[in-house]
């Protein structure tokens, strides 16, 4: 067991008296106080964060779900890659909200996909093979290969298979031992990825061939000609099923070393995109023109099938009884006798689809590749999870999940995609210091508060004190976090809380956080929703759009460089606006609130994007419920502070703590960033050490790794607690 040190921190100057143990504490942003120094209530709450695992609280807090579904090794991977059945794991569990984890960038043109398994994951960038780790972001090898890979690698049982223009090689996954390689393909290009199957590594080539190595040798089993280009491969009801640059596909029995046997041919008289088909059981999943297809390895087509489509489908991809296609508009998702389960129409701000995009499907969800970033949808529902813009267009039209992550390449770096993370396994203590450490601080905010929500108490990482919050920030030039409008947020009543901090005033005023607008909402409703905001006199004003017309609670004045907690609320009887849990400000209405529009979506730091009132300053912890709050309970979440946790039992729809990220840790509603908005560190102290009369701390030394570089660091990791 590691000691546990017990110390007081940097903010504090003390004075210990010669009688019993009292400590005088001098506090940066109040007079001084006597308090009573105890060690009881920290060292209890540091013993259990130490001792109990991430894994035993899944059940009971939805972050701590998340990181467990990443420690179980969610292995799936592109269709045309067997969907990793080969790999070490099998639990297809994707993020539940999306963090931009790390990027990886190996410095040339990157000529692959990627494939994920055995803890790594693996692609070539000319002709540089790299395996990387898949959550460290460290490079655990890299191999030469001489010329330029040619074709997306594949695992099988612990051996990787790539090629380049003159051999096809087979190495040790782990550790880049070479098992064998051959020169035999010189004379062709590959034109397909690799699939190996049945302890065979098969490849369609230029010369209109397929060909087969055995796995164990590298030695040709055969190669055919099929008289079109190969461009993709799967395999489906034990056959071989290839679609080719002609508008055929060919279904081909093998068996070992005797040559294949074509079973079926099915011609298609529009045009079939070179997108991965997808498979199951004897049925090829696939786009064929602009309609979504299933046909039997006979040729037959499925009842209920072809499906049309507005435009032509991009790419298909299958789990269990759900096949989703993805077009240039829609994404659809089918059951297995072609009775649409549901169709959503994608946003415009997703952008146009990515040519030849694949979608992913695994346990919960459907990821699909967008011009303007990866979106995330309901797997039995259609409803919209979230939406992760990116910057650039993707370099390869299919994504890999992994380990809990999505992979995807653009402008030739390696994006991972995950929830919150931290080491496999890993203690509350360890978890909550990794994501402080690693800057994942809205992370760690929503564990943390998940764990002891009755508790005030905080935690520090290699910091010298806990007079810091990282928060978001606004310049006023444009930059705002976006989330979508959302049907839970459309309620009768609200409670919005926030905590926020002015650089400088807006001579028009601001939009501090919206959900609504007051004419601009789609007819016949063009008032709809609610919204903060700071008004051209610089006073705080909280206002409810119902029966056509606004209606305000006007707040007193906020300084300059000060942080104050908002709160507005409305009952059905009364709109108030709070600051600090103080004495609201009323204004008496009866009704409900307008539900907001489609054109409407949630923001912070600004109103709708036609609106040119942009927030200078910072701004923390954005909470917002479905029912009105009494004064206890703002009472309590400002005793709490900037970090702290939401009440209990009020409808909690939605929960920014904006420390570091965008991520709603309630709703999932995870929003992004626009512009020049970011992520700060200031000054603060919380204001339940104002009327503390007892503050303690527990810390040790624990060795916590940077999963930027790599490197390992011991650091001071301990607890506060307060009363």
């Amino acid at each position: 067991m590691k000691a546990i040190v017990f110390t007081m921190d940097a903010i504090f100057s003390l004075v210990i008296t010669m009688v019993g143990i009292s400590i005088l504490l001098f506090f940066q942003f109040y007079n001084q106080s006597a308090y009573n120094l105890h060690y009881s209530n920290a060292q209890t709450i540091f013993a259990n964060l130490a001792s109990t695992s991430v894994d035993s609280v899944r059940n009971s807090s939805a972050i701590a779900r998340s990181l467990s579904n990443q420690y179980m090794g969610a292995n799936e991977t592109w269709p045309m890659f067997m969907n990793g059945q080969f790999s070490n794991s099998s639990n297809p569990i994707g993020p539940l909200y999306p963090i931009l984890e790390y990027t990886f960038s190996p410095g040339n043109t990157i000529m692959t996909g990627i494939v994920a398994g055995y803890g790594n994951i693996y692609f070539a960038a000319n002709s540089i093979l790299y395996a990387v780790n898949a959550t460290t972001n460290r490079t655990v090898w890299t191999t030469n290969t001489i010329s330029d890979v040619v074709s997306n690698p594949a695992l099988y049982y612990g051996s990787i298979f790539y090629a380049n223009a003159t051999n096809l090689t087979a190495a040790n996954a782990g550790t880049n031992t070479i098992v064998w390689s051959t020169n035999s393909i010189k004379s062709t290009s590959i034109t397909t990825p690799l699939l190996v199957y049945d302890n065979l590594v098969i490849f369609g080539s230029s010369n209109n061939k397929i060909n087969a190595y055995f796995v164990n040798n590298g030695t040709s089993a055969w190669s055919e000609s099929i008289g079109a280009t190969p461009v993709s491969m799967t395999i489906a009801g034990g056959s071989l099923v290839i679609k080719t640059d002609t508008n055929v596909i060919y279904v081909v029995a093998y068996s070992g070393s005797l040559p294949p046997v074509t079973l079926t041919t099915i011609t298609f008289s529009s045009g079939i995109l070179p997108t991965g088909m997808a498979y199951g059981a004897n049925i090829i999943y696939l786009g064929s023109g602009t309609t979504a297809n299933a046909i039997l390895v006979n040729g037959t087509t499925i009842s209920g099938f072809p499906l049309g489509e507005v435009s032509t489908v991009s790419g298909v991809a299958t789990y269990k009884n759900y096949t989703a296609y993805q077009t240039g508009s829609t994404v659809t998702v089918v059951s297995p006798t072609g009775a649409t389960d549901w169709l959503a129409s994608v946003p415009s701000y997703f952008g146009a689809n990515v040519v030849n995009a694949t979608p992913v499907v695994s346990g919960q969800m459907v990821y699909t590749l967008w011009d303007n970033g990866i979106a995330a949808e309901n797997l039995t529902s259609g409803s919209l999870k979230w939406f992760a813009r990116v910057s650039g267009a993707p370099s390869y039209s299919y994504m890999t999940l992994a380990y809990g992550r999505i992979y995807i390449e653009v402008n030739n770096r390696i994006y991972a995609y995950g929830s919150c993370y931290s080491p496999v396994h890993a203690t509350l203590l360890y978890a909550l210091a990794t994501m402080s450490y690693n800057g994942q601080g809205g992370c760690e905010t929503a564990l943390l508060n998940s764990v002891y929500p009755s508790a005030n108490y905080t935690l520090f990482a290699n910091s010298p004190s806990t007079n810091t919050i990282e928060a978001a920030s606004f310049n006023g030039a444009r930059g705002y976090m976006i989330a979508r409008n959302m049907g839970a947020l459309n309620t009768s009543y609200v409670s919005v809380s926030f905590w926020v901090n002015i650089s400088a005033y807006n001579p028009s005023g601001d939009r501090l956080v919206n959900y609504g607008d007051n004419g601009g909402c789609l007819s016949p409703t063009t008032y709809c929703g609610w919204f903060s905001s700071l008004t051209s006199s610089n006073t705080i004003q909280f206002s409810i759009m119902a029966n056509g017309m606004e209606i305000d609670a006007n707040g007193p004045k906020l300084s300059l460089n000060k942080w104050y907690m908002i709160t507005g609320t409305y009952n059905g009887t009364s709109v108030d606006v709070y600051v600090n849990a103080n004495t609201p400000s009323t204004n008496s209405f009866t009704g409900v609130i307008s539900p907001a529009s489609t054109n409407i979506n949630l923001t912070i730091g600004a109103g709708r994007p036609s609106d040119s009132r942009y927030f200078t300053g910072n701004m923390a912890n954005v909470q917002i419920y479905s029912q009105p709050l009494g004064v206890q309970q703002i009472a309590a979440l400002y005793r709490g502070g900037a970090a702290g946790v939401p009440v209990k039992g009020y409808g909690l729809v939605s929960w920014y703590p904006l420390r570091g990220d965008t991520n709603d840790y309630a709703g999932f509603n995870t929003g992004f960033a626009v512009g020049s908005m970011k992520f700060v560190t200031k000054t603060y102290a919380s204001p339940a050490f104002s009327n503390a009369y007892e503050v303690s701390r527990a810390s040790t030394l624990l060795p916590v790794l940077n999963y930027t570089s790599g490197v390992g660091n011991t650091i001071s990791v301990g607890i506060y607690s307060w009363e």
